[in-house]
């Protein structure tokens, strides 16, 4: 028995190790990256946006591995400041909570279609970045009046 139990105790301390290293880095980096937008609240759940500019709203999607503050800026330099820039952090990513459950494109999707309708967006331009665009092209499909 104490044969057994070590063995589990050999396996369950870098289990715990890691797993504090882990917490630790992440805190590490919450502290590093603090939020710089503000948060609306989707189906119960915050989503982090980001804004910037004024105009014709232009919603920014990100990809699979970024984040609002990957996309925001390039496309600022890019368009200046006659258009207002809307950027989320997509589910999971950033700031934003998590779904329940696995992400799939279409959850991505009506999370944005009910950002649009609870910021007042009229039919903003919709521009995603590599899964982003997967995303946007689902909003487009599912969600047109948005």
């Amino acid at each position: 028995m104490s044969v057994a139990l070590s063995a589990v105790g050999a396996v369950a301390a870098p289990l715990i190790g890691a797993g504090a290293v882990a917490h630790y880095r992440a805190r590490r980096a919450e502290r590093r990256f603090p939020p710089t937008g503000r948060f609306a609240t989707v189906d119960g759940r915050k989503l982090h946006v980001v804004e910037s500019g004024a105009g014709r709203p232009v919603l920014l999607i990100h990809g699979a591995a970024g984040r609002a503050a990957d996309i925001l800026p390039p496309m600022r330099a890019a368009l200046g400041d006659g258009v207002r820039l809307i950027a989320p952090d997509r589910a999971g990513t950033g700031w934003s909570d998590s779904f329940a459950g696995a992400p799939r494109l279409q959850r991505h999707a009506d999370d944005l279609a009910a950002l649009i309708a609870a910021e007042g967006l009229e039919r903003p331009l919709v521009v995603g970045h590599s899964y982003g665009a997967s995303v946007a092209l689902r909003l487009a499909l599912e969600h047109p009046e948005r």
